[in-house]
């Protein structure tokens, strides 16, 4: 019989605002960046994530408007221009 492994969540945020609608996960300088593209249903603003994985520690930055998940992000270690998605299930 194959061994059994059983899934856990990584990290779950704390508040059901950064859980609803979560975009487009890329790695940037060490830590897991990802957008909140809106905080609710009836939310016309979201924000930007950085996760670090080690001390699964979140920063949240609120931005104001909601951010597009297929946004171009660039820094020293990072580019990409790949649209992505990323739903909780």
């Amino acid at each position: 019989m194959p061994e059994r492994i059983v899934a856990r969540p990584f990290f779950r945020p704390s508040s059901v605002e950064l859980r609803y609608l979560p975009e487009c996960p890329r790695m940037v300088d060490g830590k897991l960046a990802w957008v909140s593209i809106q905080y609710g249903p009836e939310a016309k603003d979201g924000g930007i994530n950085f996760l670090d994985l080690a001390a699964r520690t979140n920063v949240h930055h609120h931005l104001p408007g909601r951010p597009r998940a297929g946004a171009v992000i660039e820094g020293p270690r990072f580019t990409s221009k790949r649209p992505c998605a990323m739903r909780e299930v």
